[in-house]
């Protein structure tokens, strides 16, 4: 029998939008005033497929490719021939699949009025195969808040022109904005609902540093919402979706049977994933076993004149992580699995001790105790996950689980 090749996935990052939102910590860059030069965007462009070909040298090319994720910044501000471009490039990176997953990630604004559906047609033609728009309210007041340019009108005019063209459509929103209440947030998740999206991602608000919102709040601007409104939200979010035959497999992420989004699936169980683009990350393991986490230089004019032949030396990060760092990378993504986190295969690869050294056992034993988390043996492999209480104190359960590593 010959043995199963380890599954790979593609990020592609496209750096710009039109502006950047108050709540936004991405790499991303508003476009300038005067517009993005073509220059910079050819270029731009040649990069990220120069990138792509140094990279099949890297690894084995008979791998299957499962996915290939555009991410921003904003990428329908691309052209569809950029697209394609680099979805040439990718299908020669690893064996394409029937089920390679293609995903863009769309902003209403950035879409053409009337010409939507036009745009998403030539999308698909060239390869997209799964739309992901950023509706995050259908709300003029929670839309003005968070600083997005669409209208209400807007954001349904996308999603409706998606959905004539792609059966895979997802919707971003973003819950625990100041003032917002319970019901008008499971009227709104309703009426996503309705519509038969195939997958809808909820995230809470958060505020982070070296954002425009960061300052308001250090300010005394407004104030965040309360961790117990948050709860509440959170709960909600859960069962109004729950209720509408969306699947919780990720503790932002809801999915119809079988609609899971395959990119980040592949990325929270710690398959490799090669990142392309402008400040881009990767992680990958190496003939020899390491584990690699890479990054791309985040600044666009920085990122196009990097020179590929170097190799290792463009990338702003290539790091082998040691084991305990391996380890908590995979309880920190794992955990956040309705499936939870495989601790078989931890131990196969590191051993039981090594593995064991890289987290808090008593407070694993203490969570586990407190009906928080849950281990369950199927098939003779043994799993970790949350249980539906520990799903609110994620954040907190891995500062206490998760000691600081040493190099």
């Amino acid at each position: 029998m010959l043995p199963t090749l380890a599954p790979l996935h593609l990020y592609v990052h496209w750096p710009w939008c039109q502006q950047k939102c108050p709540y936004c910590d991405f790499n991303s860059h508003a476009v300038p005033q005067a517009g993005l030069a073509d220059s910079l965007r050819i270029d731009y462009i040649k990069q990220v497929v120069a990138e792509i070909d140094w990279w099949r040298g890297q690894i084995a090319p008979e791998r299957p490719l499962m996915s290939v994720f555009f991410g921003g910044g904003t990428p329908s501000l691309m052209t569809p021939a950029e697209v394609a471009t680099i979805i040439g490039a990718a299908r020669t990176l690893g064996a394409w699949q029937p089920t390679t997953e293609v995903t863009l990630e769309a902003n209403p604004a950035s879409l053409p009025p009337t010409q939507e559906e036009a745009y998403f047609q030539v999308l698909k033609g060239v390869g997209v195969n799964r739309l992901s728009l950023g509706v995050q309210g259908l709300r003029e007041d929670w839309l003005q808040f968070l600083g997005r340019q669409h209208s209400v009108g807007g954001a349904m005019a996308a999603l409706a022109a998606a959905q004539r063209v792609f059966t895979r459509v997802n919707a971003d929103v973003i819950y625990g904005l100041p003032g917002q209440t319970l019901p008008d947030w499971q009227t709104f998740l309703q009426q996503l609902g309705a519509m038969g999206l195939s997958h809808i991602s909820a995230y809470q608000l958060t505020i982070e540093p070296n954002t425009a919102f960061w300052g308001q709040v250090q300010r005394g601007a407004w104030a965040p919402v309360s961790a117990d409104t948050e709860a509440d939200f959170f709960d909600a979010t859960r069962t109004t979706l729950g209720a509408l035959g969306y699947e919780n497999y990720e503790i932002s992420n809801f999915a119809k049977p079988s609609e899971a989004c395959r990119h980040n699936v592949g990325v929270w169980r710690g398959e490799d994933y090669i990142g392309v683009g402008a400040g881009a990350h990767g992680r990958l393991n190496l003939p020899a076993g390491q584990r690699l986490a890479t990054a791309t230089r985040k600044m666009p004019e920085a990122y196009v004149v990097a020179d590929i032949t170097t190799g290792p030396a463009r990338f702003a990060v290539w790091d082998e992580l040691p084991a305990a760092q391996v380890i908590q990378d995979a309880f920190f993504a794992g955990l956040r699995l309705q499936e939870g986190l495989c601790l078989t295969n931890l131990h196969k690869t590191h051993g039981r001790a090594v593995t064991e050294r890289a987290y808090n056992t008593a407070a694993l034993s203490l969570f586990t105790r407190t009906g928080w988390l849950e281990q369950v043996t199927q098939a003779d492999t043994q799993w970790l996950r949350l249980t539906p209480a520990g799903w609110p104190l994620l954040s907190g359960l891995l500062k206490e689980l998760l000691p600081p590593t040493t190099p």
